[in-house]
Formats: C-alpha cells, structure tokens, sequence
C-alpha cells in the first residue's frame, strides 16, 4: 500500500512502500508533472535504512554496470540523481491526454523493484543475492 508522505508543490506528490517487501526497508515513489507536460516517476529503494548511494556502496562501478543492464532489460529504467543516489523511473508525455491505463502498469510495477534490489546485494553490502 502507497502512503502518501507530502504534496511538496503543485506538481510533485511523494509516498512509500513498506510493506510486502523482501530485500528493500521501504521504496519511496516521486511523481512529478513538469510544465513540459510530462510525468515522472522516481523509485528510490531504500535498503537498510538509506538510500543505495553509488558512493557508498562496497563495489559502485560493479553496482552502476548492473543499473546499465537493468535498464536495458527492464520495464522500468535505472540511474542515479545529483547526489548519486540510486532509482528506477518512468516518464510519460502528457501530450495526447493522460495515460490512465500506461499508470496503472507503472503502479503496479514498483513492487517488483524489490526483487532487483535483492539482484544488487553483492555490490551494495557484499551478501549473497537471492537464489531464483
């Protein structure tokens, strides 16, 4: 369940997840609209506690290279925002009217972001990941 935390501005509305997650504290969802007419969505994870900080994790270059692939297979993409901390997204154009179904995909996605973090145990802290 999605709880919202705070109507920052007029267009961004942040929430998180908490719960029926495996390998993630939380995962903190940011939704945007620009006046550009667009929506984006920003899923930070949070493991142990924190963000997953390419910088602070025990082997980033390993960590940033799985993003990459991640993004390449995955629905959603993967990067990392100024201050290196690590999220998946999705941006939509608004342009042809809203994407009411398209978001309804995306919603239902971000539970499944959990399963990633687990895939990014090793670089983060070192641990095994999950066996599928």
């Amino acid at each position: 369940m999605l709880h919202l935390l705070y109507e920052s501005a007029p267009f961004n509305i942040a929430g998180s997840l908490a719960t029926g997650l495996t390998n993630s504290s939380s995962l903190e969802i940011v939704i945007s609209v620009t006046k550009s007419q667009t929506m984006g969505f920003r899923i930070y994870p949070h493991y142990a506690g924190g963000y997953i900080n390419i910088d602070k994790v025990r082997n980033g270059t390993a960590l940033m290279r799985q993003l990459l692939q991640f993004t390449d297979r995955n629905f959603l993409f993967w990067g990392a925002d100024d201050t290196y901390d690590v999220f998946a997204g999705y941006t939509f154009t608004l342009e042809s009217g809203f994407p009411t179904e398209a978001l309804k995909v995306v919603i239902r996605s971000i539970v499944n972001l959990d399963g990633f973090v687990g895939d990014l145990k090793p670089f983060i802290d070192g641990t095994a990941a999950p066996s599928h």
